[in-house]
């Protein structure tokens, strides 16, 4: 199946402009499960290069080898790499900004993930 490398763009009276949130809701949920991407906005999928606590930052000689990049996996997988996670966690947050009519004046969170940028708009 064939996808488009971009995010969709809607239409001007269905981008969020800070009064038709249940519409634009609606549409950023159904592109982003068509993608596979709704676990990157509700935070399900988490970044596997972040550590995940303190114990993880210890040193930890590196194999002499090199090793070989792990096989690609679908968008809609849960386990990506840590550049694939990098990669569709920024295609969900382009599909946030394309979508948002005065992103920064509506207080959509672009310095972060994915999740905390949705977050930014629905706990408003």
């Amino acid at each position: 199946m064939s996808l488009s490398a971009n995010p969709p763009v809607f239409s001007e009276t269905e981008k969020f402009d800070g009064t038709n949130f249940a519409t634009f809701e609606t549409l950023i949920l159904v592109a982003a499960s068509s993608r596979g991407v709704l676990g990157y906005l509700q935070g399900t999928i988490l970044n596997p290069a972040s550590p995940q606590n303190s114990a993880d930052l210890r040193y930890t000689p590196i194999a002499p080898n090199i090793p070989l990049p792990d096989d690609p996996t679908p968008w809609y997988s849960t386990t990506p790499s840590g550049a694939e996670w990098a990669m569709r966690d920024a295609w969900a947050r382009a599909l946030l900004l394309y979508n948002t009519k005065n992103a920064i004046g509506l207080g959509l969170k672009l310095d972060g993930t994915a999740a905390e940028a949705w977050t930014s708009l629905t706990s408003q």
